[in-house]
């Protein structure tokens, strides 16, 4: 529910302005697959003007992943990202080689690299 004059915000991503989410360049057309799981920012505010609503700014949101990248991967396994339906099982199973190889490598994968930079996402936001 929205009080009158109220601010909608929308925060997704859009085809157009996607996040370089780091696991995702393991997964051949990643980057790809992904976008296409959205429409361009453009649409979506056709679609908001039409039904009478008002853009008022674009931007991103930058804000921390959840956990260390060894978290991550465990969660990635459990596939509940829509995206993974959109693989192949080829590229499913060579993304998850080359994504277990980058975390295994990667210091921040366990959090006992303190002096490493936290991984981040960035979200599209409407307001």
């Amino acid at each position: 529910m929205l009080r009158p004059a109220g601010r909608l915000l929308l925060r997704s991503g859009f085809s157009d302005h996607m996040p370089r989410i780091w696991w995702l360049e393991h997964f051949p057309r990643g980057f790809e697959v992904d976008a296409s799981l959205f429409q361009p920012l453009h649409e979506v505010i056709a679609t908001f003007t039409s039904a009478g609503w008002r853009v008022a700014s674009f931007g991103t949101v930058t804000e921390p992943s959840s956990g260390t990248r060894g978290d991550m991967l465990e969660r990635l396994r459990l596939r509940t990202h829509s995206v993974f339906a959109h693989f192949t099982p080829d590229e499913l199973e060579a993304g998850f080689r080359r994504l277990e190889q980058a975390v295994a490598a990667d210091p921040r994968r366990t959090g006992a690299c303190r002096s490493c930079a936290p991984a981040y996402a960035r979200t599209g936001l409407v307001s």
